[in-house]
């Protein structure tokens, strides 16, 4: 780890002053920032997630516009990483650079009422597709739509996905959807 960086365990408490408490260890008095890893249980003890209105329930984040943004807190509660099945470093610095564009005001989000369409229409094509709540913040081959559209927010000077991984993720899907059908690849070679 960085000079800078230290790596500690479940963090208990937040207060408005920067002050972080620890479920095991010392306080931390000030800190710039925080990364949490919290694996794929979604949980954030740190938050008061009824007084926001949010819930982990069901293995996903709710309600959230586009798998970052509770509708009404805008991006000064914002999710990075939540998306699964998905090359994610690159998502991770699209969703970063968007939440700093926001902050800086020099990108905007829908009202709150938009947000809540989104998240509504989101939860019927889930139903309306027969998956589960769980499959929320599964992005799969529709993370190139995710990324343009992160981008985009962003403004016209970020970059969007090139073309090359483009390529690359449509063969793999192509790959696993022969894989799924039951064609194989040794089938498809051999023909």
């Amino acid at each position: 780890l960085a000079a800078n960086l230290e790596r500690r365990g479940m963090l208990s408490q937040l207060t408005a002053a920067g002050r972080a408490e620890f479920a095991v260890g010392e306080a931390v008095p000030q800190l710039d920032a925080i990364i949490c890893c919290t694996g794929y249980n979604y949980g954030f003890p740190f938050l008061d997630l009824q007084a926001l209105g949010l819930s982990t329930a069901q293995q996903h984040v709710a309600p959230l516009y586009q798998h970052m943004f509770a509708p009404g807190y805008g991006p000064g509660l914002s999710f990075i990483g939540l998306p699964w099945r998905v090359v994610p470093f690159p998502m991770f610095e699209l969703q970063s650079k968007l939440c700093a564009r926001l902050l800086s005001g020099r990108a905007t989000l829908p009202s709150p009422a938009e947000m809540a369409a989104w998240v509504q229409q989101h939860k019927k094509q889930l139903a309306d597709a027969g998956q589960p709540l769980s499959y929320s913040h599964h992005l799969d081959y529709k993370q190139l739509d995710y990324h343009a559209w992160l981008a985009g927010t962003c403004g016209r000077d970020v970059h969007r996905v090139p073309g090359w991984r483009a390529v690359v993720l449509h063969a793999y899907w192509l790959w696993r959807w022969l894989l799924l059908v039951g064609l194989g690849l040794e089938r498809v070679n051999s023909s």
